[in-house]
């Protein structure tokens, strides 16, 4: 209700609003699609993935989503024009947004849960672990954007994404072997990466676009990262799922084992994400 009444207050619609045709079908094909994906990967933590279940969720979100795109490209006034990925610097930029929104939710779920079954914390005391860290990336979100407007692009990026890497290289070298409090101390780099460069990437992704792709390119990237981060939270769950089902005696010995190996599967995310941050400033060869 407060954030309601804030936007209420101070933002205005800079452009004049135009009607447009709404596709249900496409609609219900990219909704579907994206359902049956995250579905598959919730199912992994049970089902395991490779089984039939799992793996037939999986090809059921593939066949929709193609004909979502296949929709898209054929109509005159598509739900969402697919050529904004056609720009490099674009899709670099969505698929780092992703990424990170992954690892961020992933470890939001981890922390806490490593904290109350191995440290043995309260459900209270577990999720305020988190809480300095979600203070530190609303304070620091504002300086990003200054820092942009000051320095460019590629500074802010590519220093969140290496400190992002950092952080998860400590995470998988230290992480599982350590206290909740241990946990939430290297977690307050992760805000600092988000501070610096995810709305930075967002904003350097969208202006590459031109202007009649604005819209398109703006309302992928909201509704990917939230797809992202869905699919982190599934994958980091499936994890320590399974390496509790590996040792039934032992649930301690399992979170840990499983909280471990997700650990490294993040940092594993974070080096693509690191790449993707890169190869938005690399400039590629242009043929003679």
């Amino acid at each position: 209700m407060l954030a309601l009444v804030l936007g209420a207050l101070t933002i205005r619609q800079s452009r004049e609003t135009r009607r447009v045709p709404f596709s249900p079908v496409q609609f219900l094909l990219m909704a579907a699609g994206f359902v049956a994906l995250v579905v598959a990967a919730n199912a992994a933590s049970t089902s395991g993935w490779t089984s039939p279940r799992v793996l037939g969720l999986f090809a059921l979100a593939l066949m929709l989503l193609a004909g979502f795109l296949l929709l898209s490209r054929r109509s005159e006034r598509p739900l969402l024009h697919v050529r904004v990925f056609a720009d490099r610097t674009y899709t670099l930029s969505v698929l780092y947004v992703v990424l990170i929104q992954a690892v961020v939710l992933a470890l939001g779920y981890l922390i806490p849960y490593f904290a109350q079954v191995v440290g043995s914390m309260g459900s209270f005391a577990a999720g305020c672990l988190l809480l300095p860290g979600c203070i530190i990336g609303a304070a620091l979100t504002p300086f990003g954007g200054r820092i942009l407007d000051r320095l460019g692009a590629m500074r802010p990026i590519l220093a969140g994404a290496v400190i992002e890497v950092l952080a998860l290289g400590l995470f998988a070298a230290l992480g599982a072997h350590g206290s909740g409090v241990r946990l939430a101390l290297i977690y307050l780099l992760i805000p600092v990466c988000q501070g610096l460069s995810v709305s930075n990437s967002m904003t350097n992704g969208l202006r590459s676009l031109p202007d009649e792709l604005q819209a398109d390119g703006n309302a992928a990237f909201n509704t990917i990262q939230q797809l992202g981060g869905a699919i982190g939270t599934a994958v980091a769950a499936s994890l320590v799922n399974e390496a509790q089902a590996a040792s039934p005696a032992d649930p301690v010995a399992g979170t840990t084992a499983g909280v471990q190996t997700s650990f490294w599967v993040l940092l594993g995310a974070g080096v693509i994400a690191f790449a993707a941050a890169l190869g938005v400033f690399v400039t590629p060869r242009r043929p003679r």
